[in-house]
């Protein structure tokens, strides 16, 4: 019977989220239709010219941020160096994580169990 009562429960749960979705996407394209600009405002092109400069003269991230009054994701996201911004090169970040933590956790010269046939 509590099996019971927890599929019928679950079905309720499952059309209430898809209620929820629908009235989501149905107030989206109505507010679009409407002209409203959705999503998070652009930083401005001065913003990022000046945020690129002072990293350039050395300043470091929090201090750029300080002196370009934006929050410091701000100054993360314009840097160049972001690893955001790294998607392109050829070795994946979790391939270099892998390298690292192999560099740091294996010592040369210390025995350790190999797989036969090694």
């Amino acid at each position: 019977m509590s099996k019971l009562i927890f599929q019928v429960c679950g079905a309720f749960a499952e059309f209430e989220r898809s209620m929820i979705q629908q009235r989501i996407h149905a107030g989206l394209k109505r507010a679009k239709a409407q002209g409203k600009v959705l999503g998070r405002p652009k930083v401005d092109e001065r913003i990022e010219a000046a945020i690129r400069h002072s990293l350039k003269k050395g300043n470091g991230t929090k201090k750029t941020a300080q002196l370009t009054s934006v929050e410091i994701g701000t100054v993360l996201r314009v840097r160049p160096s972001s690893p955001r911004s790294r998607v392109g090169n050829d070795e994946s970040s979790e391939a270099v994580t892998a390298q690292r933590f192999n560099q740091s956790f294996f010592k040369p010269g210390v025995g350790y169990a190999t797989v036969a046939g090694e």
